[in-house]
């Protein structure tokens, strides 16, 4: 796809649109008892062959799978957690270490991320919170486009596994995407896992 103004904000102004009609639609969502049902297929999908892998979170806001306990039991078990921060705009995001006991503060987008950043690692596997996802993997999200950077990347720099956490009603038939947008691993909803073939 040719990197054309008018193309791209029509692009944009399509996914805003979509963004609006879906965010209708999920704040009927029982979000606490979707996000259990959710962990409990991560948990399957991870175990034996993940152990020791350094897992990327994200800490929850509205409308977005709650993976904060999850995160928990991996540390519980012995695993590795990192939350993603943004330190720059239109910049892939950065991970630091966290645990139960780290302090955090609010950054950008009001999202709590570590209070300390020093060290940035790189994680094993990217747990992404969306909006919508389509048959294909693509993802819809907030429109910041900074998962989209930094998949590109952590697969440019080596192998990373990206999946994405949600409901199973934010599955559409196909998402507006460009040349630049991620496709994802796996997506995880309270129904099934869903794979994708990517890169």
């Amino acid at each position: 796809m040719e990197n054309n103004p008018v193309k791209n904000a029509d692009l944009n102004a399509e996914k805003q649109k979509l963004r609006r009609l879906i965010q209708i639609k999920l704040q009927t969502i029982d979000w606490p008892e979707i996000s259990i049902q959710v962990l409990k297929n991560l948990k399957t999908y991870l175990q034996n062959s993940s152990k020791g892998k350094r897992i990327a979170g994200y800490w929850p806001i509205e409308n977005e799978i709650n993976v904060i306990p999850f995160l928990k039991d991996w540390l519980f078990e012995g695993g590795s957690v990192c939350l993603p921060v943004v330190q720059e705009t239109n910049q892939p995001l950065k991970f630091y270490i966290w645990t139960s006991d780290t302090k955090m503060e609010t950054g950008h987008y009001q999202i709590q991320v570590p209070k300390q950043k020093i060290n940035a690692v790189v994680p094993d596997i990217v747990l992404i919170p969306l909006t919508a996802f389509d048959k294909s993997g693509y993802r819809l999200g907030k429109g910041g486009g900074y998962y989209d950077r930094t998949l590109q990347e952590l697969r440019k720099n080596g192998s990373i596994h990206a999946i994405g956490l949600a409901a199973d009603v934010q599955l559409l038939t196909s998402t507006t995407h460009s040349l630049y947008d991620q496709p994802l691993d796996v997506v995880i909803t309270e129904k099934q896992i869903y794979r994708f073939n990517v890169l």
